[in-house]
C-alpha cells in the first residue's frame, strides 16, 4: 500500500514531466532549423535525465559503453595509458604520467620522452592540441608515434595499441619489506595477491606495504577473497566482514572471513583516488587491527553498484546499496581518513608509476611505522669526469633534488589527522 500511494503521490510531477516534453518536441518539431536526428536526441536526452541525479555512481550506457563498462571492470582498459603535454621548445609531446600496464609502457616509452610525430604528423604548436587529442582518445584503436628518450640521440617509432589489460598486482621487496601494489580487485586478484604474498615470504619479507592509491575498483567479490588472506576470522562468527545494505534498510550481501590472516605487521597507502572496494579493503584492514593507514583520505565511494539492461539493449548502472564496514562507520561521502597523513605534489602523483620510493614521501612514512629498514641505496660510483665548476662550488640543483623537491613540496608529511 505505501508503494501504492508513492506512485499515486507522484503522478502530478510526472505528468508535469511528460507535458513539457511534448510541448519542447512540438517546439522543435516546427521551429528548429536544422535536422535532427532521432536516436541522438532520444540518447542525450536519457543521459541527462541519469546526470539530473547529480551522482557519479549512476549513469546510463549505450550498448558499446555497457560492452565497455564490463571490460574495464574485468580490468581492461581503453586509451594510450599516458598523460602529455606540449613543449614548444622541443616541438614534442613530453609524456608526465603513463601505467606501466600499457602498451606505450610495454614498448619502451617513459615519463620525460618526447612525442615527436603522431601516425607520420609531426607535433607543432598549431596541432598539438588535435594530436594529442588522437592521441589519447580511445579511437583509434591504434597509432603511431615517433618518440625521442629524454637522454637519447634517435628517435624511434613504435605502435601504441589503445586497450591493455592491467597487471592486477605489482610485487616487489625492499630490503625486508614486502611491497604490494593492487591495481584492481578483478577475478583473478584474490589468487595473484597470495602468490605474491607467498613469495615476498619466501624471501624474506618482515612487513608488508599494500599500495592502493590510485585504485578504483568495485569488485566487492574479489575484495572479500583477498581480504580473507590477510584478516584473521572476526571474534564474532556473526559479524560480517562487510555488508551490503540497501534503501528499504535490508542487508543484501555479506561476507565473513574465515583465514589465519598474517602475522606481520602491514602498512596501506591510500590517496584521494582510492575508491570503492580499494577503500573498503584499507578500512576494514584498521578495523581488524592488522594494518597502518598512511597518505591521503579517500574518495569516499562506499556503495555497491549494479547494472542492469534495458530492452534497447543500453543499460543503466546504478547504486543500489551502501556498504558498511566491520567495524566502522560508512566512509561514503567522507572517506577514509589515514593514521599518518603525507601528501605529495601533484606532478609527484602524476609519475607515482614511475617515482623512485626513495623519493615517494608516503612510502618512506609507511616503513617508518613499520619499524623496519627498506634497502639501502647502493653507493654512488665515482665519476671519471672531473667536477664542473657549478657542481664544486656546491650551487648545482640535481634533477633528483629538483624532483625530491616537486614530491614533497605540498602538505605536511608527518601530521597525523
Amino acid at each position: 500500500m505505501k508503494r501504492y500511494n508513492a506512485l499515486i503521490g507522484d503522478l502530478p510531477s510526472k505528468k508535469t514531466q511528460v507535458s513539457v516534453l511534448s510541448e519542447l518536441d512540438e517546439l522543435l518539431r516546427t521551429q528548429y532549423l536544422g535536422e535532427i536526428e532521432a536516436a541522438r536526441v532520444t540518447t542525450s536526452g536519457l543521459k541527462g535525465y541519469m546526470d539530473g541525479l547529480g551522482d557519479e555512481n549512476a549513469r546510463y550506457l549505450t550498448a558499446d559503453e555497457y560492452e565497455r563498462f564490463l571490460q574495464t571492470e574485468s580490468g581492461v582498459y581503453h586509451g594510450a595509458g599516458i598523460e602529455v603535454r606540449f613543449e614548444s621548445s622541443l616541438s614534442a609531446l613530453v609524456v608526465t604520467s603513463i601505467d606501466r600496464a600499457s602498451s606505450a609502457y610495454r614498448q619502451g616509452i617513459r615519463v620525460g620522452d618526447g612525442i615527436l610525430a603522431v601516425d607520420t604528423q609531426a607535433v607543432t604548436a598549431a596541432n598539438a592540441d588535435a594530436l594529442t587529442k588522437k592521441l589519447l582518445e580511445t579511437l583509434p584503436q591504434s597509432v603511431q608515434v615517433r618518440v625521442k628518450g629524454a637522454d637519447e640521440t634517435e628517435a624511434v617509432v613504435v605502435t601504441i595499441e589503445k586497450t591493455y589489460r592491467a597487471d592486477a598486482i605489482e610485487e616487489a621487496i625492499e630490503g625486508t619489506v614486502g611491497y604490494l601494489r593492487i591495481r584492481g580487485f578483478f577475478e583473478n586478484t584474490p589468487s595473484l595477491v597470495k602468490e605474491g604474498l607467498d613469495c615476498l615470504l619466501s624471501q624474506g619479507a618482515a612487513a608488508i606495504i599494500v599500495d592502493l592509491r590510485g585504485c578504483e575498483s568495485y569488485g566487492y567479490d574479489s575484495c572479500a577473497k583477498t581480504l580473507d588472506l590477510f584478516v584473521p576470522a572476526a571474534a564474532d562468527p556473526a559479524t560480517p566482514m562487510f555488508s551490503a545494505v540497501n534503501k528499504a534498510r535490508e542487508t543484501v550481501r555479506t561476507y565473513t572471513s574465515d583465514g589465519q590472516g598474517v602475522t606481520l605487521p602491514v602498512a596501506v597507502l591510500i590517496d584521494r583516488n582510492t575508491k570503492g572496494a580499494a577503500e573498503l579493503f584499507a578500512c576494514d584492514l584498521r578495523d581488524f587491527g592488522v594494518a597502518v593507514l598512511v597518505g591521503e583520505k579517500t574518495a569516499g565511494v562506499g556503495v555497491l553498484r549494479e547494472v542492469f539492461r534495458l530492452d534497447s539493449a543500453d543499460a543503466v548502472l546504478l547504486p543500489v546499496a551502501s556498504v558498511k564496514p566491520y567495524k566502522s562507520e560508512s566512509f561514503h561521502g567522507v572517506g577514509v581518513s589515514p593514521d599518518e597523513t603525507v601528501s605529495l605534489s601533484e606532478s609527484a602523483r602524476k609519475r607515482l608509476d614511475s617515482l623512485s620510493r626513495t623519493l615517494d614521501a608516503q612510502f618512506l612514512k609507511a616503513v617508518e611505522a613499520l619499524g623496519v629498514a627498506p634497502a639501502a641505496a647502493p653507493p654512488a660510483e665515482p665519476s671519471s669526469e672531473p667536477a664542473s665548476e657549478e657542481a664544486a662550488s656546491g650551487e648545482e640543483t640535481t634533477a633528483e633534488q629538483e624532483t625530491q623537491a616537486e614530491a614533497t613540496a605540498e602538505a605536511p608529511q608527518d601530521t597525523t589527522e
